[in-house]
């Protein structure tokens, strides 16, 4: 979860990590099927690093991990 309430989950099957509002609404979502950079292969696993304003994505289909600004409105 974010300082600001919006939660992060990943969707391996669309291959983004996904933003929700603390009331459930979608705000944002990124990433994307790819090997390129800003896309993930099978994104399992997600992580906010609130001092850094970063998330921090496990790409298990590439066999990395991404870090990604993370999502302020």
């Amino acid at each position: 979860m974010a300082a600001d309430g919006a939660i992060y989950a990943t969707d391996p099957a669309t291959a983004l990590v996904m933003v929700f509002n603390p009331d459930g609404a979608v705000r944002a979502a990124f990433g994307g099927s790819g090997s390129d950079m800003n896309h993930l292969g099978q994104p399992n696993g997600v992580a906010v690093d609130l001092a850094g304003g970063v998330v921090v994505a496990a790409d298990g289909g590439n066999n990395r991990v991404m870090v990604f600004p993370e999502i302020r409105e």
